[in-house]
C-alpha cells in the first residue's frame, strides 16, 4: 500500500472511546480512499480507547496509535497527535467529528495543485452527515455564514472574520512548515494550542491561510 504524503489526520484523545468508535467508523472508509494515514495520541485513557483503534487497525494498517504513559494535559497531546504525521498537511481533528465525504474530495484536490497553503481552515456544522458510502444524507444547519471561501494574507481581517471560529479544533488544517515551527510550549494549560501556534506563525511574515466556507466538518 503506498502511503498518502499529502494529508493525514491527527487525532487527540481522551476517555472518549465510544466518541472515538463513532468518529472512526465514519472516518476509516474516507482514509482508505487516499491511502491516508491517522494518527491517535491517547492521553493515558483508563477506557477502552486502545481496544477501539486496534479494532480498526486491523483492517487498516495506516492508523498509528500512540498512549502517553499518564495524563499530560490537552495541550501537550494536541502536539504529540500533530507531530506523529509526517505529511504535507495535517488535518487536526477532535475525536467526535465526522467529515463530508464530497468536502474532502474537495481539500484533497485543492493541496494537489501547485499552490501552497500555510494552513486552511474549515467551516464545522452543527447538523449531521456522515460519508455517503454510508447512504446518509445531510442535514442543512448553521455554520459560518456571509464570508465566502477566500485566501487570507492579512492577519488582522482573518482575526476579525474567523476568530471565535478557530477556537474550534477540528477546523484546522496545518501545513508541516506551523507543526515544526510552532512554540507549543508557551500555549500549554491554554486549551488552545491550536490557534495560539498558526497566529504565532504568522505574526510576522507573508502568508496565505485558505478558508472553505463549505461546511465540511460535524461534531
Amino acid at each position: 500500500m503506498e502511503v498518502n504524503k499529502k494529508l493525514s489526520f491527527a487525532i487527540p484523545t481522551y476517555n472518549r472511546a465510544k466518541y472515538l468508535d463513532y468518529s472512526l467508523k465514519s472516518l476509516v472508509p474516507l482514509a482508505k480512499k487516499y491511502n491516508m494515514q491517522i494518527f491517535v495520541s491517547d492521553n493515558a485513557s483508563n477506557d477502552e480507547t486502545k481496544e477501539i483503534v486496534e479494532k480498526y487497525k486491523n483492517n487498516y494498517p495506516l492508523i498509528f496509535y500512540h498512549r502517553n504513559e499518564k495524563n499530560i494535559g490537552y495541550d501537550r497531546n494536541v502536539e504529540i497527535s500533530l507531530k506523529m504525521s509526517d505529511t504535507e498537511y495535517t488535518w487536526l481533528l477532535g475525536d467526535s467529528s465526522l467529515i463530508d465525504e464530497e468536502g474532502l474530495d474537495y481539500i484533497y484536490e485543492l493541496i494537489s495543485n501547485n499552490k501552497k497553503y500555510d494552513a486552511l481552515i474549515v467551516n464545522q456544522s452543527d447538523g449531521l452527515f456522515v460519508n455517503q458510502s454510508d447512504g446518509a444524507k445531510r442535514v442543512p444547519s448553521d455554520g459560518v455564514k456571509n464570508i465566502p471561501e477566500k485566501d487570507y494574507s492579512d492577519r488582522n481581517q482573518l482575526l476579525s472574520d474567523l476568530g471565535w471560529h478557530m477556537t474550534l479544533l477540528s477546523t484546522y488544517i496545518f501545513s508541516k512548515s506551523i507543526i515544526n515551527f510552532g512554540n507549543f510550549k508557551r500555549y500549554y494549560n491554554s486549551y488552545f494550542v491550536h490557534m495560539g501556534i498558526l497566529f504565532e506563525y504568522i505574526a510576522d511574515k507573508d502568508f496565505i491561510v485558505h478558508w472553505i466556507d463549505k461546511p465540511i466538518i460535524t461534531g
